[in-house]
């Protein structure tokens, strides 16, 4: 513990597990109702395999690979649902910014704790500018008990043929969501230097 980061797609597996044992239903059915229907996220799914017809009402991307081609099957269905199973947009998204930067409410309600969100942004070691928090990295954070303008929380998503990334500013109420449907190895990058330039056009930093 707090010597390095490791990825947690095995610990979501067993939260999935967990979900299924306690409900008696599956993860992603509890998930649906309980994360995503309360955060308004209403074309979102954490269904592992969706069908056709929310697919094609939706009008769901199709996963690349690096080299630019369609993937078999137009993308990849992973058995962890609540580590990468979400199927979401660019609006829905914003709404989890919305509800970290309201700390912890959204539409009138709490949808998790103050206490929650601010272990979510404090990072392991404060003394460095750009640090992890718990699930998201945080940048200038020891500006937040002086002008907080330029405090930043990021997450990145990345599975085979799709890169994303959040920024997320709590104290200006503002934020950014960047999603591609490409597996290029400078995939990444790009998504980084989308975001950044959203930041640089509207000056919140």
């Amino acid at each position: 513990p707090n010597t390095r980061y490791e990825p947690s797609a095995g610990g979501f597996i067993m939260l999935d597990k967990i979900i299924q044992k306690v409900t008696n239903e599956p993860a992603s059915k509890w998930l649906n109702e309980n994360v995503l229907a309360p955060l308004k996220m209403e074309d979102s799914s954490f269904d592992v395999k969706v069908d056709k017809a929310f697919l094609d009402d939706y009008n769901v991307a199709a996963g690349h690979s690096p080299s630019g081609g369609t993937l078999t099957g137009e993308r990849y269905s992973h058995p962890e649902a609540s580590a990468y199973g979400l199927h979401t947009n660019v609006k829905n998204m914003a709404n989890i910014i919305a509800m970290i930067n309201q700390g912890g409410n959204f539409n009138g309600k709490t949808f998790i704790t103050t206490d929650l969100i601010e272990s979510l942004l404090t990072p392991v070691n404060e003394l460095e500018k750009r640090t992890r928090g718990l699930g998201v990295m945080v940048t200038n954070f020891e500006e937040i008990n002086e002008t907080g303008s330029n405090f930043r929380y990021t997450s990145s998503g990345q599975c085979t043929g799709f890169r994303n990334l959040i920024f997320g500013y709590p104290v200006q109420g503002t934020g950014v969501v960047v999603m591609t449907n490409g597996n290029a190895k400078d995939g990444p990058r790009f998504c980084y230097d989308v975001a950044k330039a959203v930041v640089d056009t509207y000056g919140w930093e």
